[in-house]
């Protein structure tokens, strides 16, 4: 793959975990192959669409525009393990009423505070599919299925025996954006099927901060919604 002076990638090794800046590239130089450390993915920051921000999250319903597959290689290498699927029958619940939901007290009451302190990064409704990703002492994806305002199932790929923390901070912070006006999730959501956001300070680091052209725009003067404009 092409890669410049500047783009974010995962490489082989020790670091694979850890996503890296490119700093030099010299097509003309000698390797040994057993030392290298092989790239293996360029992560993809290109950003664009119609956002409005809500909370620390910006919100768009346009498909494609930060779909899960790319969004997850601005937080976990291509390496790791990826989400886990559950080998359980789970009752299904309102989102809206989290008393059917098999947790803990101790656990809803830790899954509260990651909430409050805006640690779910990125979530995403497709077709019904839920994703999330949760920032712990690492980054943890959460997989759910959300369909006629009830939670079908729901799994952490932590290593947390039964639901956890994680799950319901995703929980809290989906009643969050369901419910918010400025969302208008019942109007907006059926036309694509699909809805995203992705934390403000990880697109603005990612992408918006690195842009050099004037492809920002807000709507509102009062910072209603932002639109980002393909190249």
């Amino acid at each position: 793959m092409d890669v410049w002076e500047g783009d974010f990638v995962y490489v082989t090794g020790p670091m694979q975990d850890k996503i890296g800046t490119v700093r030099d590239v010299d097509y003309f130089c000698k390797i040994r192959p057993s030392k290298y450390e092989r790239v293996v993915a360029k992560v993809d920051t290109s950003l664009y669409g119609e956002f409005s921000p809500i909370e620390h999250l910006w919100v768009t319903f346009q498909r494609n525009s930060i779909e899960k597959d790319k969004m997850r290689l601005w937080f976990l290498s291509p390496l790791s393990d990826g989400p886990c699927v559950s080998n359980s029958d789970m009752v299904p619940f309102s989102l809206f009423n989290l008393d059917g939901f098999p947790i803990s007290s101790i656990r809803a009451e830790r899954g509260e505070g990651y909430y409050e302190e805006d640690r779910v990064v990125y979530l995403s409704i497709d077709k019904g599919e839920g994703y999330a990703i949760v920032q712990g002492s690492e980054y943890y994806e959460v997989t759910f299925i959300y369909e006629d305002e009830e939670i079908k199932t729901i799994v952490c790929n932590c290593y947390c025996e039964g639901h956890c923390k994680h799950e319901y901070a995703v929980l809290l912070q989906l009643q969050d954006l369901v419910a918010d006006w400025a969302v208008n999730f019942d109007e907006n959501y059926p036309k694509q099927e699909y809805f995203a956001a992705i934390d403000k300070t990880v697109a603005w680091n990612m992408n918006v901060s690195r842009r050099q052209k004037e492809i920002i725009r807000l709507t509102e003067d009062s910072y209603e919604g932002l639109i980002i404009y393909e190249d």
